[in-house]
């Protein structure tokens, strides 16, 4: 062959290897922008369904259509990579029944599956060969040869599916590559971006069923709360209307919802007063104390917290208020009030009628030395006195101890009343016989201290009448002085006094003059302020006390000081 035949004909050669190679890559073009045009074509068909397994689907199919690999599984992760959601591409049905039948891959083997030695770019590519792959339960490849190249049908390749946290929330597994060949990571960059359409399909339902769980939630919170809580929109028109909203102002959410949030105000006014303070101080108000309206003009006192609702550019979306219903607070606080003005009340009409009994039993002295008729009247008289007494002191008892539910009536001209319960009066009546002549004892000399006018002079006569040497201090100080000034055998003292109460009466005698006794009375059927209890801790004896629970019996109290006198000696 001459020299121009060898030129020429490796020219033709080297034509050929270049119509070869442009051939060649024009297939490579071709086949880069199918797969270019298929990835396009399933994001749009991803963004045209909302179903997230319809959009595994399309990926799945995708992939195999863009023919870089005649079968796909793209694998949904629960927790501890468990399955929860399947799409296949390129399997027979049998294939897809066997796969299903498949024990789960472990997440250890997982974690040695994402290892750095199995890395490919964002993928691990299993080789058959490796400790691994003998760990995984795969499906054999179909039956047709592959193409010349490097690929076993047994390797394996898996793209792991990521959140945005990092999270590996699904997996794409491939095989049967229509090139043959093993992947490197510049084949892998247009599988990578499918595998990135699915992590965002997975990602986004994970967030959408997320925030349907947190908006479950807090309506079950709303829901639940037997607070009133109201949301408005932008334009002040009611949007959440909770049931503890419902039970306690009366409309139903058909009633409420979409009407102007002032109407649950005693007026606009104080509707804008509330926006206003919320604008000053910050977009929120804690514990503002007003009166919300309910249906048929129910005013209900609240304590309200309220919030202005911004968006991320903060411009005002509406608000969320939260009340709690006052009224049975404000009846307590009521019936607290009652009671204490019924105590203090009761104790003050006990004092004078001490005096009142303490003088009738005097009265009653006198009228028993008269004969039976001129006495017959008199005691009838005395005898509505004692009912009347003993009537107004369980009435006091009453108000000492109010029962926990009071009957409030409502009289003429809209006046409240406490309802108070009638008693019938079952005194033993004063006998007309004369009673037993009292025995009169040698003179002692007594010491009557208390505050209240009339019981201190009842009391001191009527012990004057029973023999004993009587003087009258009244408080704690004028006795203090008395005993500077004169000797006593007893001291009869009231609990509580001003200046001095009994207490401090009882200290300043037992240590000053501890031949003089001392004996406590109160019109309380209580120990105020302890001083009984802090006196017999002292050396006060019990028989030293009397309680007047109801106005007590003149008899009883000399019965008691006769007793203190005779055991004294």
């Amino acid at each position: 062959m001459s020299n121009k035949e060898s030129e020429k004909s490796q020219l033709q050669e080297e034509l050929e290897f270049y119509k070869q190679a442009c051939h060649r890559w024009e297939e490579k073009h071709k086949r880069r922008i199918h797969q270019i045009l298929t990835l396009f074509s399933t994001t749009a068909l991803i963004q045209s369904s909302s179903n997230t397994a319809e959009q595994l689907q399309h990926i799945a199919n995708g992939i195999v259509k863009s023919k870089m690999f005649r079968r796909a599984i793209i694998s949904r992760f629960g927790k501890r990579y468990r399955r929860i959601g399947v799409a296949y591409a390129g399997l027979t049905q049998e294939e897809i029944a066997r796969h299903k039948k498949q024990k789960p891959i472990p997440p250890s083997v997982w974690k040695e599956i994402f290892s750095e030695k199995y890395r490919v770019g964002n993928s691990y590519f299993i080789p058959h060969t490796s400790p691994v792959s003998q760990k995984i339960e795969g499906i054999k490849g179909h039956s047709h040869p592959l193409p010349q190249g490097d690929w076993h049908p047994d390797d394996m390749l898996f793209i792991p599916l990521s959140n945005s946290h990092g999270k590996i929330i699904g997996v794409i597994s491939v095989d049967e590559p229509f090139d043959g060949k093993i992947p490197t990571s510049h084949s892998l960059n247009l599988l990578e971006l499918f595998a990135r359409e699915a992590a965002n399909s997975i990602e986004r339902e994970e967030l959408r069923c997320e925030i349907e769980r947190q908006k479950r939630y807090l309506e079950g919170l709303i829901e639940s709360s037997g607070d009133i809580i109201v949301a408005t929109n932008a334009k002040g028109k009611i949007a959440i209307f909770n049931r503890g909203a419902e039970e306690i102002l009366g409309y139903t959410k058909d009633e409420i919802v979409g009407k102007d949030v002032t109407v649950l105000y005693e007026s606009t006014e104080e509707a804008r007063k509330v926006m206003r303070m919320m604008r000053q101080k910050g977009g929120s108000i804690r514990n503002y104390e007003t009166v919300a309206v309910g249906k048929g003009g129910l005013k209900v006192p609240i304590l309200l917290s309220a919030s202005i609702l911004y968006d991320d550019i903060k411009t005002e979306i509406g608000t969320v208020g939260v009340s709690k219903d006052l009224r049975e607070k404000k009846k307590m606080e009521r019936r607290a009030a009652i009671r204490e003005l019924a105590i203090g009340t009761s104790h003050h009409i006990k004092n004078q009628l001490e005096g009142i009994a303490v003088n009738q039993e005097l009265l009653q002295q006198f009228v028993e030395k008269l004969d039976i008729g001129k006495r017959r009247s008199l005691i009838f008289i005395l005898n509505r006195i004692r009912r009347a007494i003993n009537e107004i002191n369980r009435y006091t008892e009453w108000l000492a101890n109010l029962p926990e539910e009071i009957d409030i009536e409502e009289y003429t001209g809209g006046l409240h009343m406490v309802e108070i319960p009638n008693w019938f009066s079952a005194e033993e009546l004063i006998p007309l016989t004369p009673s037993a002549p009292r025995k009169k004892r040698t003179k002692a000399k007594l010491l009557v201290v208390d505050d209240e006018e009339s019981i201190r002079e009842g009391i001191a006569e009527f012990l004057s009448m029973r023999g004993y040497s009587v003087k009258m201090a009244s408080d704690g100080e004028e006795a203090k002085k008395l005993l500077q000034s004169e000797p006593f055998d007893l001291v009869i003292t009231d609990i509580k006094m001003p200046k001095m109460n009994g207490y401090e009466l009882f200290k300043f005698v037992k240590e000053n003059y501890p031949d003089t006794t001392v004996m406590m009375m109160s019109a309380y059927g209580y120990d105020p302020d302890h001083v009984v209890k802090k006196s017999i801790r002292e050396g006060l004896k019990k028989e030293q006390v009397i309680f007047k629970k109801k106005p007590f019996n003149t008899d009883e109290l000399a019965s008691q000081i006769e007793n203190i006198l005779t055991n004294k000696g």
